[in-house]
């Protein structure tokens, strides 16, 4: 239906007021008789059935059927049809003013683009135009079109508006454009069938586990005997046998291994292979497979049986044979399932150091179990990226999380940054969770103590497993010169992982103390906060007394000059009397107070300062300079400090000619500097 009529071009037109903007460029001229066929067929099936719409033909200048959108109505379709019919090609395809006239109709709700080839701007451009209007989706249909950049831009613009592309090509010359041959709506549905066939493969996946458990239990078995057997048997397990182990727990993940037959002798895997009662005699007979499970299923299992238990040391009807009884049941079944039965004798019999180091991770490992330091911190994590603004041309980034998120976590490739929030997180819990797990790697000591030899052994003191991280070089040693008796792969894994654990719990108590160095931090912002929000506003402080001895800019000079305040203009200026009997009025911000009781600090290399300079009394000023060298005895006041001035000229000035001063209002005295 999709494929039949105008919706093999256009595809389905869905909303009821749209715009079809047909390509005339001179490209056009051999396949414009083929397009006229199609919009009849469009007008005909779709468009009679919306409630209004509008044509728009493009090549070097773009013309509109109407002004605005047109309603559905017969004489409206039979004027547009006789519009569309005598259409002529024109030369170059100017695609931007097209969109422009669609775009700028506010009544549209959908634009449907025609076009066969590259538009006269450059893809960018119009992509940016675009994102200038509200959004509208455009719906963009590459009409026997076999430049594939052309296709690329038309299949941007349809996704960048939330619109469809439908590619259109009768002959497919260009092999490369092939990639555009479905249509929107066709993936979509054919997306949707995939989806729809994966999740009843799952689905029978389940239903079959399901079936399997049941059988397990003995649920649902047609063997009631049987089933009352085993049954009874877990009812009543031997003496000492606790009432936790009634119960056992199966993994659902079903995974074929040949772990556990390595295990077996020879002659214990053929156990009934002359009378064909072994299970790879039933397994390879297929044909005769239920004739043989009546006679020779309780057979082969009074094999298995004994072949279990003396391999496992395991009691006569212990409750674990039972279990694998009822399992051996399943697999005469199913034949399928076989591999659960090794599955099953591997996980409950097979000690975990047998296991590789690779394989044993994948379940115990800190990746499986989620206790990285990004796990830990997931609830709170937010990624933090750029986006590129086309009308802009630059990426840009959010500050929103700047103050509220302060730390970040950068991936090794730097590539993704990724703000946290420790805060928000119990850490102390996550360390504790992470060094129970670096005791659960005690594996390493079992794994390497047990292929030592007794001599060996003998030479640590200890009775039992030595700590490898502890006696790492000499361990390594004697394994290499046994010839490693242990895969150096194994050892190394399990190392690895240990170090990443303590890498984990290091990471985690750097962030808590970056944490409280954020609080402090923020801490006393809001006390420094709170004090200068008591204090009087800026400018009505000393300068409220007459007769307050100051420094302040002359705007003749820049240069600080002694005076005296004559009175307060207003909370931002004053009026100053200099020593030079001149008066001048001077922003308060460029006064300091000198004199009585002010603030004297000691003095360090690198600050910064007003420096008093001149030669005669009356004739002193301030000028900016930076601090370059401090006297060393403690009683500095009667010693001289060096000091660097604007002009880079040094100057030696005791304690007593220095105002300091922080480095903005240094940068701005230097700047009001004639």
């Amino acid at each position: 239906w999709l494929q039949q009529g105008s919706r093999g071009l256009f595809g389905n037109v869905v909303e009821d007021d749209v715009y079809i903007l047909i390509d005339t460029s001179q490209s056009m001229k051999d396949k414009l008789p083929l397009v006229k066929e199609k919009i009849f067929q469009l007008i005909q099936e779709q468009l009679r059935y919306k409630r209004r719409f509008n044509f728009v033909k493009f090549s070097a200048q773009a013309v509109a059927w109407q002004e605005k959108l047109a309603e559905v109505n017969e004489e409206n379709l039979q004027d547009a049809w006789l519009w569309v019919k005598g259409l002529e090609v024109g030369s170059s395809t100017n695609t931007l003013q097209a969109l422009q006239i669609a775009l700028a109709d506010a009544g549209t709700q959908a634009v449907y683009l025609l076009t066969d080839g590259r538009p006269d701007q450059p893809p960018s451009k119009i992509l940016a135009q675009v994102q200038l209007h509200r959004k509208i989706p455009i719906h963009t249909v590459s009409f026997n079109c076999d430049d594939t950049e052309a296709n690329k831009f038309l299949c941007q613009l349809s996704t960048e508006t939330e619109g469809r592309f439908h590619y259109y090509d009768v002959y497919l010359t260009d092999r490369d454009a092939a990639e555009f041959i479905a249509s929107e709506d066709l993936r979509l549905l054919k997306r949707e069938i995939e989806q729809g066939e994966k999740d009843l493969a799952k689905m029978k996946s389940v239903h079959a586990e399901c079936l399997m458990m049941d059988y397990c239990t003995g649920e649902n078995d047609p063997d009631k005997n049987l089933s009352h057997s085993v049954k009874s048997r877990e009812e009543s397990p031997e003496e000492g046998t606790s009432s936790e182990r009634k119960s056992f727990s199966v993994k659902r993940s079903v995974k074929c291994t040949d772990t556990f037959k390595g295990k077996l002798t020879e002659q214990e895997a053929l156990v009934g292979a002359e009378d064909n009662t072994s299970p790879a005699a039933f397994v390879t007979n297929g044909a005769s497979f239920d004739a043989k499970v009546s006679a020779c299923g309780r057979k082969v299992w009074n094999a298995v049986e004994n072949i279990v238990a003396r391999f496992l040391e395991l009691p006569p009807h212990s409750y674990k044979l039972s279990y694998i009884h009822s399992m051996w049941q399943l697999q005469f079944k199913h034949l399928k399932c076989i591999s659960i039965l090794y599955y099953i004798l591997q996980s409950l019999f097979c000690s975990s150091l047998d296991i590789s180091s690779a394989l044993w991770l994948k379940t115990h490992g800190l990746v499986a179990r989620r206790l990285t330091i990004m796990d830990a911190l997931a609830p709170t994590a937010v990624p933090y990226g750029n986006k590129y603004i086309p009308i802009l041309d630059k990426h840009v980034f959010s500050k929103v999380f700047d103050e509220i998120l302060p730390l970040a976590h950068v991936s090794n490739d730097k590539k993704r940054i990724t703000r946290i929030n420790p805060q928000a997180v119990n850490l102390d819990a996550y360390k504790e969770k992470v060094e129970q797990a670096i005791k659960s790697y005690e594996r390493l000591n079992l794994l390497i103590w047990r292929a030592l030899p007794q001599e060996e052994k003998d030479k640590f003191k200890e009775d039992g497993p030595v700590q490898y991280m502890q006696h790492k070089k000499a361990l390594l040693e004697a394994l290499e010169n046994l010839g490693w008796p242990v895969s150096y792969e194994d050892v190394m894994l399990l190392e690895d992982e240990i170090r990443a654990a303590l890498l984990y719990i290091q990471q985690a108590s750097d962030l808590q103390e970056a944490v409280k160095k954020e609080n402090k931090k923020s801490l006393a912002s809001r006390t420094s906060h709170l004090k200068k929000s008591k204090k009087p506003q800026k400018g009505q402080g000393f300068l409220t007394h007459k007769s307050q001895k100051v420094i302040a800019r002359s705007d003749a000079t820049g240069f600080y000059y002694p005076g005296t305040v004559i009175k307060n203009i207003n909370s931002t200026c004053v009026l100053v009397g200099f020593i030079s009997e001149e008066t001048q009025i001077v922003p308060v911000k460029f006064t300091i107070p000198v004199g009585g009781a002010v603030p004297c600090p000691r003095l360090q290399v690198g600050d910064y300062v007003f420096a008093r300079t001149g030669e005669q009394t009356g004739n002193e000023y301030y000028v900016p300079a930076i601090v370059i060298a401090t006297p060393k005895s403690v009683d500095m006041h009667g010693k001289l400090h060096t000091v660097l001035m604007f002009n880079n000229m040094t100057e030696h000035c005791i304690r007593s000619e220095l105002i300091k001063i922080s480095q903005m209002k240094y940068d701005f005295s230097c700047c009001y500097i004639r």
